[in-house]
């Protein structure tokens, strides 16, 4: 376990409405065009599942978690546990990831802070993830018509 472990947090300004950002984040379709094909199913309600399902370095994975707040077209969290972790399916080990999108001249602001992270391996994977799919995701709307 990290002694009081660090957040992994990123920022990303793109070139796209705040709609168009939102609607990325929350469409399973485009879900998967940013987040390595990742397969998304939730109702994006408050207390709702949440899993992420798909085919990443030959590995199949099923990861889960509950949806715990959202604000239309400005903030969703939800927690995340993946067996990849090495460590029980118990509440303790999920991680909480927070997205928010704020307006910004020219386009929006996205900025990810994603806490409760409960080994130094995860932090650097998690560091890792966000500092390659946020690249994608601004890639994918802004070649958006």
């Amino acid at each position: 376990m990290i002694a009081s472990a660090p957040a992994v947090t990123q920022s990303i300004r793109i070139r796209a409405p705040l709609d168009a950002v939102w609607d990325a984040l929350v469409d399973p379709q485009k879900i998967a065009q940013w987040l390595n094909g990742a397969h998304v199913e939730t109702t994006w309600k408050p207390g709702s599942p949440i899993t992420f399902s798909g085919s990443l370095e030959g590995m199949t994975y099923r990861d889960k978690g509950v949806v715990v707040k959202l604000e239309p077209q400005a903030l969703m969290q939800y927690t995340h546990w993946s067996k990849w972790s090495r460590l029980p399916d118990t509440p303790e080990h999920y991680s909480v990831i927070t997205i928010t999108v704020t307006p910004a001249q020219g386009g929006t602001l996205l900025a990810v802070r994603h806490e409760n992270l409960a080994t130094e391996e995860m932090y650097k994977h998690s560091k890792s993830h966000w500092e390659t799919r946020l690249p994608e995701l601004k890639k994918l709307l802004e070649a958006a018509p």
